[in-house]
């Protein structure tokens, strides 16, 4: 896996967990923006990882 297809993967995971935390923290809800930007990160590191153990 090449670093242009990684950023690209982790750009997306940033770009719907942005849009995600934004409905939210518009709503007045928990767990806003950051949160869910974090959260998204988190999985798609997660699941690069295990793409590349294979």
């Amino acid at each position: 896996m090449y670093y242009g297809e990684i950023l690209i993967r982790l750009a997306i995971a940033v770009f719907a967990g942005g849009i995600i935390g934004y409905e939210r923290e518009y709503k007045n809800r928990p767990a806003g923006l950051r949160t869910h930007i974090l959260v998204c990160i988190g999985a798609c590191v997660i699941s690069l990882i295990q793409v590349n153990m294979n």
